[in-house]
């Protein structure tokens, strides 16, 4: 049966996506060629201990954790533990530059969803770092 003014999308359209930092992979589920227009949605795994640089995305961004846990840290060396059914909302710009570190013995998976124009992407932007913050170990 065919539902008028929705599209389905089956978890075989998923497509691989760069790996964007080691101990990660991607899957997109949803983007302008799915059709959704505007919209992106991928589901991001980080294997136990991987951790991801620090970084900001030049459009607002929503992650929600599907599974696992992970500490998420701000560009100041601040960090929360977040568990399965939390999102994390990061505005556009600098001043909400993040990292997650996968904890625990179970991979993360998480939702990571944004809108833009077709074709553009997150402006993912690396923050140079002199060294690397403190884990929550110290």
């Amino acid at each position: 049966m065919t539902l008028k003014g929705l599209t389905v999308i089956p978890p075989t359209a998923r497509r691989p996506r760069e790996s964007r930092f080691p101990g990660t992979r991607a899957e997109t589920i949803c983007n302008h060629l799915t059709p959704t227009g505007g919209l992106v949605v991928s589901v991001v795994s980080l294997d136990p201990g991987a951790r991801t640089r620090l970084h900001y995305h030049q459009v607002d961004t929503f992650e929600y954790v599907l599974a696992g846990t992970a500490r998420v840290y701000d560009q100041h060396g601040n960090s929360v533990v977040i568990t399965a059914d939390t999102g994390v909302y990061y505005p556009a710009g600098p001043e909400s530059a993040h990292f997650w570190e996968a904890v625990g013995n179970v991979p993360v998976q998480f939702l990571f969803l944004y809108t833009a124009p077709p074709g553009q992407t997150d402006g993912l932007t690396l923050v140079e770092e002199s060294t690397p913050p403190a884990t929550a170990d110290g």
